[in-house]
């Protein structure tokens, strides 16, 4: 108590010496975050009780007002200039210091109701405003640019807007460093001809600059609009709770600053363009159907820190009319909202909670950009275009499990937690992707058009990290034409083509297959690594491989399935299937063409190559097989062409091998040994080094295309 006895005193001492040049008003700020402005005109003097525990502040009117010394921070002084109109509130009655009043600036004030009306053209109008009341307000006519320093303080207005610029000018709000601003409004407005949209309403466009806080309070509408803009440069602004918007504007700019948004409706809601080049934004949005930050026309995100949690039913983190791009800033949604279905035909239209939604095209090049979604069928990206990534790190978890639905058309069908779904065309040219489903049925990326992986074979290309647990469910039917939801990694309704990049699938559940293409599958490079509970790579029409290295692994189905034909002209591919039926390659009898490449295929079955249509000269054996044993093939040098170790147990085994340097001749296979010095390994495969210490299982001699070597009934290895 005495400390602060004695600070309140040493403060007050000097200001009473400085005040009579310079100052004007003293502020006492209370602990509470309040603060009273006084008049130094009229304070006689301020003295304390003899225990230091209250302040007596004595006016030259003989009246005294009290203050308990531990609900007192401090005092400061408040100088007003000769160069700004000074409105300071005090419960219902305000004072204004006016300098312009010959210059064409009048203040009308009705109770704590101040009104200005400015017409000054040629210098800026500043006006500050600072003391508290719990009824009042202040409106402003301009006509040019004007400065509204907020300079601690505290306007609550019942029947209105805190504050109302009725001018389509510039108002630059300057938040005092070191003071708190609080605007509130009341649920109910007085009726008025003139726009009054929110707590702090503007016609022209609002500009948030300085170094302290302003807490906006919506009560009847939005908390802070402006009918051209909104741009925050500085400050921290903190909306605490809006009935509609927190910001509602045409455009939205924020370069720096901190901003934190929680309301009823959308965080943010611009007509035309959002943009974010730097500071904070974090937005709390919870209920159904809302947006966090919604853009008529693009959302753009440069830089910043960017924090958006959505818990509504088909609500959405960010939703453009047109485009989003982002290229730099470190963006996390969190999203927990469920489905709506909507009615449609002959059934329902679902609408998913979604992190980022774009009536055309989402790119990003740049940034780190995270996504959690526990909703049922929640979705991370999900554009009506395309998705086009080029750079940056992207990371999608999805928990979320998935239902039954009545299509339009009266079918039933599902839904399922999406990670990144694009109408159109998905390209994934560079960055690092990681996105994990744990729910049922569940799908990391799912395209409805065509998937480009790797903008060019000679491009390093994406890092895309894709897995899926969760289980399958029943949809319909029954016996052979049951229909079951079913997990996948990536897929797409259309053609996948992988240029370039390191992929790594797994999937651990009954149908969660690894790459599929409901049409044409294309790989001309990369590196995959694709392990999976069903197959790894499927095709509907057809498999194409011209180079890459890909490693397969199916615990349960085909290592790389086409219900068409396939072509292999390049590469390494080590592909291992389940046991038999399940082959590590297959192509249900249809053309399968070698001319290139380093292929392994092992599992219960294979498809065989084409003779008539294959350049290139491929074995395959049939046999029994131990985990972990080394299978060789030697010419008739010595030199191995072949050295594979067997990934699991085959009760019977069909071994398909294919590489350049087969030629016509004889061969021995080897089980068993050991082998030093390889060049390269991958996945069991080994190039190079020396072979030793094997036993022959048996000789072959290749004398055409294809060559069978062994039987399925016993015996073998």
């Amino acid at each position: 108590m005495k400390k602060l006895f004695s600070i309140l005193l040493a403060s007050v001492l000097v200001g009473l010496v400085s005040f009579m040049f310079a100052q004007d008003y003293l502020r006492i700020h209370k602990s509470d975050g309040t603060q009273d402005v006084v008049d130094v005109s009229v304070i006689d003097n301020i003295t304390f009780s003899a225990d230091g525990a209250t302040m007596h502040l004595n006016k030259l009117d003989g009246s005294v007002v009290d203050y308990a010394t531990n609900t007192v921070d401090s005092l400061s002084f408040l100088q007003v200039t000769s160069t700004e109109v000074s409105v300071i509130y005090d419960g219902n009655t305000v004072t204004v210091v006016n300098p312009f009043e010959t210059k064409g600036v009048t203040v009308t004030v009705n109770g704590a109701d101040v009104v200005v009306n400015s017409t000054l053209t040629d210098e800026s109008l500043v006006c500050r405003l600072s003391g508290s009341t719990a009824d009042g307000s202040f409106k402003i006519y301009s006509s040019s640019l004007f400065n509204l320093y907020l300079d601690g303080v505290s306007i609550t207005n019942g029947d209105g807007p805190a504050i109302n610029s009725q001018s389509d000018v510039e108002c630059i709000v300057n938040l005092v460093n070191g003071t708190a601003n609080t605007l509130t409004d009341g649920a109910t407005y007085a009726t008025s001809t003139e726009d009054q949209k929110g707590t702090f309403f503007s016609e022209g466009e609002i500009i948030l600059v300085g170094s302290g806080s302003l807490t906006v309070q919506g009560n009847n509408n939005h908390a802070v609009c402006s009918d051209t803009a909104v741009e925050i440069s500085d400050g921290t602004l903190i909306v605490s709770g809006a009935t509609n918007d927190a910001i509602h504007t045409v455009y939205y700019y924020q370069g720096g600053g901190s901003v934190t948004l929680s309301s009823t409706a959308d965080g943010i809601d611009a007509d035309e363009t959002v943009e974010v080049s730097g500071g904070m934004l974090k937005v709390n949005a919870p209920s159904h159907d809302v947006k966090g930050v919604k853009a008529g026309t693009d959302i753009k995100i440069t830089s910043g820190t960017i924090d958006v949690t959505v818990t509504g039913n088909q609500s959405k983190g960010f939703k453009s009319g047109q485009a989003t791009t982002i290229s730099g800033g470190t963006i996390t949604f969190t999203t927990s909202g469920g489905v709506v279905l909507e009615a449609d035909g002959s059934g329902y239209d679902p609408s998913y909670c979604t992190a980022i939604k774009a009536d055309t095209d989402v790119t990003i090049s740049g940034g780190k950009v995270t996504i959690i979604s526990t909703g049922v069928a929640g979705k991370g990206i999900s554009p009506d275009g395309s998705f086009t990534m080029t750079g940056g790190e992207l990371g999608i978890t999805l928990s979320g499990g998935g239902s039954t639905y009545t299509d339009p058309d009266g079918v039933l069908d599902s839904y399922s937690a999406t990670g990144i779904s694009p109408d159109g065309n998905c390209y994934l040219y560079g960055g690092t992707i990681t996105v994990s489903s744990s729910g049922a049925a569940g799908k990391c990326i799912s395209v409805d058009g065509d998937l480009i992986i790797g903008e060019s074979v000679s491009s390093t290309g994406p890092t895309i990290n894709a897995s899926t647990t969760g289980d399958q469910f029943y949809v319909s039917g029954s016996g052979n034409n049951t229909d079951y939801a079913n997990a996948k990694a990536i897929k797409s309704d259309a053609n996948v083509t992988v240029n370039s990049g390191t992929i790594v699938i797994t999937t651990t559940k009954e149908g969660g297959e690894g790459l599929e293409s409901k049409a044409v599958m294309t790989i001309n490079g990369g590196n995959l690594d694709i392990q999976t509970y069903d197959d790894c790579i499927n095709a509907s029409s057809s498999v194409v491989i011209t180079g890459g290295r890909i490693y397969c692994y199916a615990s349960n189905n085909d290592a790389i399935d086409s219900n068409g034909t396939i072509s292999i002209s390049g590469g390494l591919i080590v592909a291992s299937g389940a046991g038999a039926p399940e082959a590590g390659i297959d192509c249900d009898n249809n053309q399968f063409t070698i001319t290139g490449g380093t292929i392994i295929g092992i599992g219960g079955a294979t498809s065989s190559p084409t003779a008539s249509v294959s350049t290139q000269r491929s074995v395959v054996y049939k046999g029994t097989a131990s985990n972990g044993q080394l299978v060789a093939v030697l010419n008739s040098s010595g030199q191995p062409v072949l050295v594979y170790k067997i990934p699991r147990a085959y009760s019977n085994v069909v071994l398909l091998f294919s590489n350049p340097s087969l030629a016509n001749g004889s061969y021995a296979l080897y089980k068993g040994g050991t082998i030093t010095g390889a060049t390269d390994e991958f996945n069991g495969w080994y190039e190079g080094g020396t072979y030793s210490g094997g036993t022959q299982a048996t000789t072959f001699t290749i004398n055409g295309m294809v060559t069978t070597v062994g039987n399925t009934g016993g015996g073998g290895w």
